[in-house]
Order: structure tokens, then sequence, then C-alpha cells
């Protein structure tokens, strides 16, 4: 088994790599800076990381990273379905 495939869980009956599952709070939370702030953020996580530091009061850097990667990959996903 390699690396990759030591740190993340197999479903065993479809033999599926799972990915982790964000907390709701962290989606709430992303939900709402996109319903507020919407136009301000972009594809960039860097860009993101920043506005989400300096638009809410989240101590954990941790929980910052991931609402932000949330809004990123969100940003991302309505870019590729608004091309096609």
């Amino acid at each position: 088994m390699t690396k990759t495939l030591i740190n993340k869980k197999i479903n065993s009956s479809r033999g599926e790599i799972l990915g982790r599952v964000r907390p709701g709070f962290m989606k709430r939370i992303a939900n709402e800076l996109l319903k507020e702030h919407g136009d301000s953020f972009t594809e960039s996580f860097e860009n993101n990381k920043v506005l989400v530091e300096k638009l809410t009061n989240i101590n954990s850097r941790t929980v910052r990273n991931r609402v932000a990667g949330y809004i990123t990959k969100i940003k991302t996903k309505e870019k590729s379905t608004a091309i096609q």
C-alpha cells in the first residue's frame, strides 16, 4: 500500500477512497461569508485566507484555513460551471 493510501480511509465495499468531511459549522460560516461578501472572494486560497481572517474572529488557524479552503472550492466550482 502506498503512503497516500495509508492516510486515507478506503470504503472496502466499493474500493473508493473517502475524503474528509467538513463539519457543518465550517460550511455555515463559509456560506454566510459568501452571502455577505461573495464578490470579495476569489479562486485564490491565499487571498481567501486573508479575507476570512479580516472578516471573522476565528482564532484557530486550522479552522480559518479549512473555511478558506471550502470557499475556494465553491468559487472554483462556480467558475467551472459558468464556463460550461
